[in-house]
Parts: C-alpha cells; structure tokens; sequence
C-alpha cells in the first residue's frame, strides 16, 4: 500500500509551536531511503498487524490486577505496514526514531508472543483526524506494546505453507541475524543426535512468517509451528 502520509525527503519550515511542528515533521519523515523506498512493498522489516482508533482520544481501560496483559483500549484493524516515525517515544540512542532503526522489533523476534504483537496505523475514517490521533497516541501511550489476543490471529494464518512437526520434540533457540524476510527455525526432534533446520521462505512486502512455539518449548506429533500471517483490515478485536 503507498505510504500514508506521503514521505517527505526534508522537514518543511516551522510556523507552529514546536510541538505542533514535531507531529507534521515527524509522522510524514521519509529521510532515510533504508526504512522509506521509493516502492514500499520494498521496506524491511514487515508489513506487521496495524490497527487504529475509532475515534480521536478513545477512553482508555484501566487495567485491572497483575495481568502483564490487558485491554486498555478499543480498535480496528487496518492494512498491514510498516510503523510510522514516532514521536519522543525512542531510547537511549535517540528521543526520536523510526520504530526498526534498531532490529530489535518485537514483531521481528521469531516467538509466539512477537506473532501477536501490532503497532498503530492511524487514518481519518469516519469523520476522524489521521494527526490527531497520532499526537494522542504518543502523549498518552504507556511503556507496553499493543498486541492481539493469540484467539484472535490464529482465524488469520494462511493456509499455504504451514510448517507443522514431523515428531514430537523441543524448539531451539531463535536467532535472526539479518533483516532478511527469509530466516530459519532450528527443532530438536525427540531421539534426533542433532537439530534439523527448517527455512522459512519470505518476500519483501508479503505476508510474513511468524513463530508459534516458544525457544526451549515443547511441541508434539502435528503441533503447528510456523504459519504466514496476513491480518485483514477492518476486523474489531475482542
């Protein structure tokens, strides 16, 4: 999909209070041809599950109890993509970055958890406004990632290209020492001297492979343990 908002090559001169002027700079920054080409299905790193809001400053949950996750607030899902910049939302290289500069991602690390996880995508639908949205998000967003419900992505893994296990056994460790969309998984089949390397196969800007068992994890006989992931836009999480 074109990119939304268009890229600018360069920040356009200020005529607001600089944090109005950070937010038209910042969300459209397309300065580094790496994470912004020309042609997007061309990006790395992704396309990752999106969503937006409904609204412009939906009302948060308050969550409840201990739970490391939780509901806190209400969406839609929209086309797959590649992060926005963000605003004041980096770390210690930098207060401002484009999610990805570093490839530590948490939808990149191949793990059930990083399958799940999703990032905004925001759009003036229904009378909404695209930047006002953003602003919000990044002034009131907490420290968590947002992510799906496991339930929910599952009705969402294609059907083509499923890897599932031969034979009972362990998941190994899961290292990806590239941005490349290709990578393997290693399993340590039950009664096997050594593991067995099993290559997921990617293309730049189609839907990607994720991993459904843990490092370390057990599965058995038929567990399914890699699958492409293609979230459709416009579905309501619950």
């Amino acid at each position: 999909m074109p990119y939304d908002p268009l890229r600018q090559k360069g920040p356009k001169p200020p005529q607001d209070p600089l944090e109005i002027d950070l937010v038209f700079n910042i969300r459209p920054c397309g300065t580094c041809d790496f994470f912004w080409p020309k042609d997007s299905s061309k990006q790395p790193y992704g396309p990752y599950p999106s969503y937006d809001f409904e609204s412009n400053t939906p009302a948060a949950h308050v969550p409840s109890g201990s739970s490391s996750s939780f509901t806190w607030v209400e969406g839609v899902t929209r086309p797959p993509a590649f992060p926005d910049a963000e605003v004041m939302d980096g770390c210690r290289k930098a207060p401002i970055m484009t999610i990805g500069i570093n490839p530590n991602l948490t939808a990149f690390a191949p793990n059930k958890t990083a399958a799940s996880w999703c990032y905004p995508s925001f759009s003036s639908a229904a009378g909404s406004d695209s930047w006002t949205k953003y602003a919000y998000y990044y002034r009131y967003r907490s420290v968590y990632q947002e992510h799906f419900d496991l339930s929910f992505i599952e009705q969402f893994l294609l059907p083509d290209g499923r890897v599932k296990a031969e034979r009972p056994g362990m998941m190994m460790e899961l290292p990806r020492p590239s941005d490349s969309p290709s990578y393997d998984i290693r399993v340590q089949y039950d009664g096997d001297s050594t593991p067995t390397a099993i290559h997921l196969p990617g293309t730049l800007g189609e839907p990607r492979y994720v991993v459904l068992v843990d490092a370390n994890a057990h599965f058995g006989k038929g567990d399914l343990l890699a699958a492409r992931l293609n979230v459709p836009a416009g579905r309501k999480p619950r």
